[in-house]
């Protein structure tokens, strides 16, 4: 590769497609480069030729190769960024390649001509058996990115939406994903985590955050840490970690568990037990006495529209508790109220409720403008649940002012009836769950249960609970603009 060179890059072997502008048409998709309309004609295109949907195949088959090839170090000498590559042929020769003033697009077709010299093309039968529905199989593709951050080995980058995943591993360095694939089914992804995508809707699991909603094609499965989780309902959550321990929570319908030594068992949303256990899986539980687990599956995307973003349940989970923390806190948006709604709520403004207060206070409020519903639910853990107490406390900045606080159970019924029938609130607070250790400190060792109080402006609710036998939920109720 020494002198001027004209290089062309064949995407598939013994593949007869010549579209160059097509071709470039991709390289503009990698790179971030095409509008929502572009995308769109791409997707159009690929499905009305086979051609294309095998030209796209070889186009991400080779850009995967050549980050693994730099993640090895075997066969480049240095990793991107970079101003020169210093490649292995495969013949053997070592070359550079001046990568100096190229665009990001430019580099991108560099490292594809390097994963052509570097390794064998497929065959002309593996990419053979690659068409149709088949390859729609094979890919899923990303829809919604927060915060995201790919680790591949050789730097960081950002993802893209609708960049489409093929065989991995990949490492999600921070922040969620949510990969769509060709049936519906969504699978958001919180980081750090590691994970496979696979044909017919499975994911190799091996670290990190999941909840799923599964389309109307094949069930999704996850694999993680030798068990594997099938989804026989609509809706579920796993967490792994890197102990290869994992746990699993049914929002709707039920998982299939099972393992190379294990037999197989299903279980389904609110029917856990304590003897229901699994090795390496630690079903979670929810209060089926309560509307929490109704608001979780409402806050990822159950019964929306078809399509609609996936919220992921630790989006609103904001590091409240530590790890040596009594409970889990959830903070999950609700429903829009109109103006004029009659509604019995326990705090109207600005105060403070303090022990039996907390549960008897009842006063009528009608709302002066539109309004929006939050819920927090304290969930106690484990450790708490054997010990029969704890506590922590904690703050939620919202953007608008906090109008009422109903902490009533009687009160909580009424009003989620009363919000039934109103659309869901779909924006976010300003500052989720955050920890209050002054606070907490100060109200340990009081006699009361629990200690509410809205403060900074009428736009904070701090709060301080004795999980475990004390109230487990607040709605707070706040003006939506």
């Amino acid at each position: 590769m020494h002198g001027k060179q004209n290089l062309t890059l064949p995407i598939m072997a013994r593949n007869t497609f010549n579209d160059d502008v097509f071709l470039e048409r991709l390289i503009r998709l990698e790179a971030g480069e095409c509008s929502a309309e572009e995308v769109a004609a791409l997707n159009n295109e690929m499905l009305a030729s086979e051609d294309k949907r095998k030209a796209l195949i070889g186009y991400f088959e080779q850009s995967q190769r050549i980050v693994n090839v730099a993640r090895q170090n075997r066969l480049v000498k240095n990793a991107l960024p970079l101003s020169e590559i210093t490649v292995k042929s495969r013949q053997g020769r070592w070359s550079k390649i001046s990568a100096i003033g190229l665009s990001a697009a430019a580099v991108l077709l560099l490292c594809l001509m390097i994963a052509k010299l570097t390794h064998p093309e497929p065959s002309e039968e593996t990419t053979a058996t690659a068409t149709g529905s088949q390859v729609r199989d094979q890919f899923a593709t990303l829809t919604y990115a927060k915060d995201a951050v790919w680790s591949t080995g050789i730097g960081v980058r950002k993802p893209r939406l609708n960049q489409i995943l093929t065989n991995g591993p990949w490492t999600l360095k921070s922040g969620m994903v949510t990969l769509g694939f060709h049936d519906g089914t969504q699978a958001t992804i919180k980081g750090p985590a590691v994970f496979d995508v696979n044909k017919n809707n499975v994911i190799e699991l091996s670290e990190g955050d999941l909840v799923a909603v599964n389309g109307d094609g094949k069930n999704l499965t996850v694999n993680t840490g030798g068990k594997r989780i099938v989804s026989r309902g609509k809706s579920f959550g796993v967490k792994s970690g890197s102990d290869k321990e994992a746990k699993v929570c049914v929002f709707q319908g039920s998982v299939e568990l099972g393992s190379a030594n294990q037999p197989t068992m299903m279980i389904a949303a609110g029917s856990y037990s304590p003897a229901m256990s699994f090795s390496g899986i630690q079903p979670m539980t929810t209060n089926d006495r309560s509307p929490f687990q109704k608001s979780l599956m409402a806050a990822i995307g159950i019964n929306t529209m078809k399509g609609a973003t996936l919220l992921f349940p630790s989006d609103i989970e904001f590091g409240l508790m530590e790890k040596e923390a009594d409970g889990t806190a959830y903070l999950i948006p609700e429903r829009h109220l109109s103006k004029g709604q009659r509604i019995k709520v326990t705090q109207i403004g600005v105060g403070t409720l303090e022990g039996e207060s907390v549960q008897s206070a009842e006063k009528s409020w009608v709302t002066k403008e539109e309004c929006r519903s939050y819920l927090l639910h304290a969930s106690p853990s484990t450790r708490v649940e054997s010990r029969g107490s704890g506590s922590f406390a904690g703050k939620i900045t919202f953007r608008h002012p906090i109008k009422a606080v109903i902490t009533s159970s009687k009160l909580l019924d009424a009003t989620e009836k009363k919000l039934a029938d109103y659309p869901r609130t779909e924006s976010d607070p300003g500052r989720g769950l955050e920890p209050f250790h002054a606070w907490e400190e100060s109200a340990r060792g009081q006699k009361v249960s629990d200690i509410i109080k809205v403060g900074n402006g009428g736009k904070t609710l701090f709060f301080s609970l004795k999980v475990g036998h004390g109230l487990d939920q607040i709605r707070i109720i706040t003006a939506a603009r």
